[in-house]
């Protein structure tokens, strides 16, 4: 390697290494940080509680009625996920669609609630409710890929990072 390329990339390592180790110049915004952490807290107590549904239904609803509620669950999860989010995102926004998908979500807990206070509703409650908790988990993975997201450049930009530092390893 000639000695103008051996400088010249010399440079150029310097400068990104540079840009990557920069100083923040200012403290982010508390709202853009407690929105982040709200956001992050929520979604994590409720897909803890749609797991522990999960993994319980069949003791809670027998195995016939548990095994079509995950069914049931985790086909519309995968359909709303290939067909459905992307669309629900881009029109409706990340944040109203992280709103709207715990609320599915929570049908979802509430389903299961109503099946076993009633034995009667506990069929139609069930498949019910996981038709909503399926589509609300789709929408909400792609919502809250989308949310965090712009989260994360927010906060890079008001620090003076670079926003691609942000959002990659």
């Amino acid at each position: 390697m000639d000695r103008s390329k051996k400088v010249h990339t010399k440079n150029m390592i310097e400068r990104r290494t540079k840009s990557r180790l920069k100083t923040p110049q200012a403290e982010p915004d508390p709202k853009l940080l407690v929105r982040f952490i709200t956001a992050s807290v929520a979604i994590a107590v409720l897909q803890g509680c749609v797991v522990t549904l999960i993994s319980y239904s069949s003791i809670l609803l027998g195995e016939q009625l548990g095994g079509l509620t995950n069914g049931t669950f985790f086909a519309v999860f995968l359909f709303t996920s290939l067909f459905l989010s992307a669309s629900v995102v881009e029109i409706v926004g990340s944040k109203w669609s992280l709103i709207a998908a715990m609320a599915f979500k929570t049908i979802f807990v509430g389903s299961f609630i109503t099946g076993s206070e009633n034995k009667a509703e506990q069929w139609p409650s069930s498949v019910v409710g996981a038709l909503f908790g399926g589509i609300g988990i789709g929408v909400l993975w792609t919502a809250q890929g989308v949310y965090f997201g712009a989260t994360a450049k927010g906060l890079a930009q008001q620090q003076g990072f670079p926003s691609d530092q942000a959002t990659t390893w």
